[in-house]
């Protein structure tokens, strides 16, 4: 990644500041493909008299990672320091605090903020795991040879003939949304190369170990607010929020 990183040049912003930028370093076609797809991110002042022939760019309260093509890309900075939205997010989940291995990580720069919120949902889930996942009940219906539950009388009244007898029963289950969000926030951070070496051999053993209990499926960050929550799963209600960042 960091070999990639040095083969494509970088267009640093800071959010809500203006940054100008010689004509001749942006190329026009970059800067069409900027003010269609990223204007609600970035305010674009194409080279004019006004400008004094020079690109103006402007974050609008986002911060990331844009890859454009191959050999360039927009970089936008927090306004305040990484440390302080770290103390912001504590403020706002009523945490005690967030806590890093000294050494394993730094936490500088945009990368180093995703690196401490990708460790940080591996080991709360890894934590979850050695807990019990929360599960629920779920109603099944199905043929058996034996009875489970409630026995459909009239069913077996009708076929007196079928030996496998139809049941109504409650089986518990941990392959469910509070779950399966974890196990998409894993498969999401896994794909990519924003996380260092250590942090990612913490990724994979978080999403192998949830990976032989749950199935994977897709999730929107809206999907991570639609989880109702009870004593018995309250403590997912902070991982939900992170998964969201992802």
């Amino acid at each position: 990644m960091d070999n990639d990183l040095n083969k494509i040049k970088i267009i640093e912003l800071t959010e809500y500041k203006i940054k100008s930028f010689p004509k001749d370093e942006i190329p026009v076609s970059i800067g069409i493909e900027l003010y269609q797809k990223y204007r609600k991110q970035i305010d674009i002042e194409f080279p004019n008299y006004k400008t004094e022939n020079q690109w103006q760019l402007k974050a609008r309260g986002w911060v990331g990672y844009i890859p454009l093509n191959h050999q360039l890309a927009v970089k936008i900075n927090p306004k305040v320091s990484i440390e302080n939205i770290f103390v912001m997010l504590e403020y706002a989940y009523k945490l005690k605090s967030f806590t890093f291995i000294e050494g394993l990580m730094n936490c500088d720069s945009l990368q180093g903020f995703y690196n401490n919120l990708a460790y940080t949902v591996a080991q709360l889930t890894l934590n979850r795991v050695r807990q019990g996942l929360y599960r629920i009940y779920i109603p099944k219906t199905q043929h058996l040879n034996y009875v489970r539950g409630r026995l459909d009388i009239l069913e077996t009244i009708k076929q007196p003939w079928n030996v496998k007898l139809k049941s109504h029963y409650q089986e518990q289950t941990i392959d469910i949304e509070d779950n399966q969000i974890l196990l998409w926030t894993l498969f999401i951070i896994s794909r990519n190369s924003l996380c260092s070496e250590k942090v990612s051999t913490i990724i994979r053993k978080a999403y192998h170990t949830l990976q032989s209990l749950v199935t994977l499926k897709s999730f929107t960050p809206e999907d991570c607010f639609r989880i109702n929550y009870n004593r018995l799963n309250q403590d997912y209600k902070l991982l939900h929020y992170l998964c969201r960042f992802f």
